[in-house]
């Protein structure tokens, strides 16, 4: 694939400092999530940042790779994986980003937002909205939902709900 057709903007890209990667921004929420290493915020910048030792590259690496995402090496060399049409950088970005990483990072004071909509199975009629300031206090919800992809049927104390639509972004 020729450099000019690729969207370098749903591409991890990690940068080699010294002997740590960092990845920023939304990469760094998608290299979080797949790690469970921990997101922060630098104070001076406000962007989102997380950092690895060079030597969990291959683990990283391995776990983008099995999860088709694409991503970029840059260091001594540079490398680049492209899964085309079945990249999942979209996915892992928008649908399934748990909110106790935003919530352990420096900046705590940040809400997660956006909308969850739950129908329950045994009423056809009834759904569950839960939309921006809510989306924090339902917590237990939240982190059932995020765990699962939209249309599973999960058990939320006791109710057997549907995942209709989930869109959390911080």
């Amino acid at each position: 694939m020729e450099k000019n057709n690729i969207d370098f903007n749903k591409t991890v890209k990690l940068f080699l400092y010294g002997t740590w990667y960092r990845a920023y921004d939304n990469d760094a929420k998608i290299v979080s999530f797949i790690t469970d290493y921990k997101l922060f915020e630098d104070p001076r910048t406000e962007r989102l940042s997380i950092g690895f030792p060079e030597n969990s590259i291959y683990n990283v690496t391995y776990l983008l790779k099995k999860n088709k995402i694409n991503f970029l090496i840059k260091g001594e060399s540079s490398k680049f994986f492209d899964f085309k049409l079945e990249n999942n950088y979209d996915m892992f970005l928008h649908n399934d980003i748990p909110i106790s990483y935003v919530k352990e990072s420096i900046d705590s004071s940040k809400k997660p937002k956006g909308e969850i909509v739950v129908k329950y199975l045994d009423d056809k009629d009834e759904l569950l909205l839960i939309i921006g300031d809510n989306i924090d206090s339902d917590a237990k919800l939240i982190r059932e939902v995020l765990e699962h992809n939209e249309n599973d049927l999960i058990n939320i104390n006791g109710e057997e709900v549907i995942i209709i639509k989930k869109n959390i972004y911080f």
